[in-house]
């Protein structure tokens, strides 16, 4: 017996040069449209924030099959890119999306690409790409699309569309586990470096309408990174800093609340049974709380991702060039000898001293090499 799951997740970039958006997404949740004897007892959801406009994402799931041995097709869908002008294209795998793989019981899976209408349905087949034609193949028509979309001059129909990875998955009777890992570009908008968002409700699809055990990792990889969770999914529990440096503060921004995060090449935890998600991750760079309405000073946002632009935060009118350069050491928790920049960076949050660092360049991006040099 076949049944139809489908996995969803949406994460939003826009451009820095202007206030329209890049589309991109990724996959999170297998979750199926109509199941009733597979549950999901546990799911580890690894979250690793890049300096690369990357992130990796490792998804582990137990599932149990209260029935007899079946044979499920499962997907993993994500939107078209949006203002990205991305030429669709075979194998019909998403632009922005790569090294996709999943196993299931230890075995790794083969997959199969196809497009569909964004709204599709169970039972709905994917779009005959000899007949649906893209942005690029109609720049000569006088029929205007954008770049997320398909148009059928048979039909004189136009449909957003999604990529669909698809696989089948053969649950045995009892315990099952499924373990899919990818990359995909981190969305910026104009005033954050790196924004991503999971859809986490879906998992109430299953039998159990609920994960059983639920653990969310979040790490920062020989990095640091400030950022903020919206708090909705996450306010029975704690998130905890488990490895290296960090430390978290739930704050009010903008009449909503959000866990602040600064983490040094550390690992946040957040662990809940019985979870039953009505809200879904969203993580979002600190610089969003640059000029707002907030207790902070412009200027309190570090990065060391490729998109941060020092010059594009406000700093202080007062700063010098000396404490741009003394950005990338205070971030990795460098206590200054001179008072004048230890009291400068001690304002910020995201600060971290570090008495046993020794002041080396080593691991400085090329970004910062050259903000080091200025003067």
């Amino acid at each position: 017996m076949k049944r139809i799951l489908f996995a969803l997740i949406s994460l939003f970039a826009l451009s820095v040069s202007a206030n329209d958006g890049v589309y991109f997404t990724s996959g999170n949740q297998i979750v199926p449209m109509q199941e009733t004897d597979i549950r999901v007892t546990k799911e580890i959801l690894t979250i690793n924030l890049g300096d690369d406009g990357m992130a990796d994402v490792d998804v582990y799931y137990e599932l149990y099959n209260d029935g007899p041995q079946k044979t499920v097709l499962m997907g993993f869908e994500a939107d078209s890119p949006y203002n990205a002008f991305e030429p669709v294209k075979r194998p019909w795998e998403h632009p922005f999306i790569s090294l996709f793989s999943v196993e299931m019981n230890g075995a790794k899976l083969p997959y199969s690409t196809a497009l569909y209408a964004s709204n599709f349905k169970v039972g709905d087949e994917p779009l005959d790409m000899k007949e649906w034609k893209n942005f690029e193949q109609m720049a000569n028509s006088t029929v205007d699309i954008m770049d997320d979309m398909l148009y059928n001059p048979r039909l004189d129909s136009a449909c957003q569309y999604s990529h669909v990875y698809k696989f089948d998955a053969t649950f045995l009777h009892g315990k099952n586990t499924v373990h899919h890992v990818y990359r995909y570009n981190m969305g910026m908008t104009i005033c954050s470096v790196f924004e991503l968002a999971y859809k986490l409700s879906p998992a109430t699809r299953w039998a159990n309408h609920q994960i059983d055990d639920f653990t969310l990792c979040i790490t920062a990889k020989n990095t640091a990174k400030h950022f903020l969770i919206a708090a909705g999914p996450f306010e029975d529990g704690e998130f905890i800093v488990k490895k290296r440096m960090g430390k978290v503060r739930k704050i009010d921004h903008y009449e909503d609340y959000y866990y602040e995060v600064s983490l040094r090449d550390g690992l946040l935890e957040w662990h809940a049974t019985d979870f039953c998600p009505t809200e879904e991750l969203y993580i979002s760079s600190a610089d969003v709380l640059i000029g707002a309405d907030t207790p902070y000073k412009l200027g309190a946002f570090y990065d060391r991702s490729a998109n941060y632009r020092p010059e594009l935060c406000t700093f202080d009118a007062e700063i010098d060039k000396d404490i741009l350069r003394n950005l990338p050491y205070a971030h990795r928790g460098y206590m200054f000898k001179k008072e004048k920049y230890q009291k400068y960076f001690e304002q910020f949050w995201w600060y971290m001293p570090d008495a046993y660092w020794e002041p080396s360049t080593a691991d400085f991006t090329p970004a910062e090499l050259e903000l080091i040099k200025q003067k």
